[in-house]
């Protein structure tokens, strides 16, 4: 529903910073919905949130907020584990 809206929107507008954040939300949303999805699919969001806070100081909390999200879910996924790495069998 979040993709129905946002392409709804999209097509009403003509405003490049509105544009990346929609699309933004649209990725946001397949990571978020869907099941199994690899992080690297998230990474998409950020740097369209970075076009769309450069265009529009609205959405740099947005930017702040989905950065922080996608690198704390990098760290639990792969940097907490990097800690405790698994020992070698003799």
């Amino acid at each position: 529903m979040p993709v129905v809206w946002a392409l709804a929107i999209s097509i009403r507008v003509r405003d490049l910073a509105l544009h990346a954040a929609l699309a933004a939300l649209i990725v946001a949303a397949y990571f978020t919905l869907s099941v199994q999805v690899h992080e690297n699919h998230f990474f998409l969001a950020v740097p369209l949130l970075v076009v769309a806070a450069a265009l529009r100081r609205e959405f740099a909390p947005v930017l702040a907020a989905l950065s922080a999200g996608y690198g704390l879910n990098l760290y639990l996924m792969f940097g907490a584990r990097a800690a405790t790495a698994p020992r070698k069998r003799p």
